[in-house]
């Protein structure tokens, strides 16, 4: 139990999730498994509160960068379309994949998240 206890503290950590982001840098993503591996240690450091994070990904779908966008409530978090793709054209990025959590562990989407996704697709 105190090994168990010690990983997520660990894991919940800043050092552990840049040591993932730059591990994951370089890879090709061309499914949505892999973007899950990804992405699941990153969520584990927020467990409480819904994050959006953006894998910025280069032509050939390789990963440029991994960024947390926002944070927001245990419910909802507000996506800024003008800031992501402020960070798109920054990285010089050719196609993102957009992902959040649920903290509730539902995993249907809301209504909410089917129209910031046709919100954000728009923009």
């Amino acid at each position: 139990m105190k090994h168990q206890a010690t990983f997520w503290k660990d894991l919940k950590s800043g050092h552990f999730v840049s040591m993932v982001k730059e591990a994951s840098q370089g890879q090709t993503l061309s499914n949505s498994q892999q973007v899950f591996n990804v992405m699941k240690p990153l969520f584990a450091e927020n467990d409480d509160v819904e994050a959006v994070y953006c894998i910025f990904l280069n032509a050939k779908n390789r990963i440029l960068a991994i960024e947390k966008m926002f944070t927001g409530t245990i419910s909802a978090s507000a996506i800024y379309p003008r800031e992501l793709i402020k960070r798109i054209l920054a990285l010089k990025s050719s196609a993102i994949v957009l992902t959040h959590n649920h903290p509730s562990g539902c995993l249907v989407p809301s209504a909410e998240d089917k129209a910031i996704t046709i919100k954000v697709a728009i923009a």
